[in-house]
């Protein structure tokens, strides 16, 4: 069995976007649970990475499942709106 990290859509948005990356957000939020599972795989193996949030490692997870490549966040650092958290 593959080791993952599951995660919630409603918890990951908000990441990516504070990453910037709402693009990402944004497709996120449409895809089906066999791609959430291999993002989760994906996610697991960017954790590994010594000094990697889990966070960061899911929001790295699914640029590279929707881009196709891996890269990194636009963003080092999360900015957040005013207001939230």
């Amino acid at each position: 069995m593959e080791s993952k990290v599951t995660f919630r859509l409603a918890d990951i948005a908000p990441q990516l976007i504070a990453y910037g990356e709402p693009e990402a957000a944004e497709k996120l939020m449409q895809l089906d649970d066999c791609s959430l599972h291999k993002i989760g795989v994906l996610a697991f193996d960017n954790y590994l990475v010594p000094k990697t949030i889990l966070y960061k490692a899911v929001c790295l997870a699914v640029v590279e499942y929707l881009e196709g490549t891996k890269r990194e966040l636009r963003r080092k650092k999360r900015v957040f709106p005013k207001g939230s958290a």
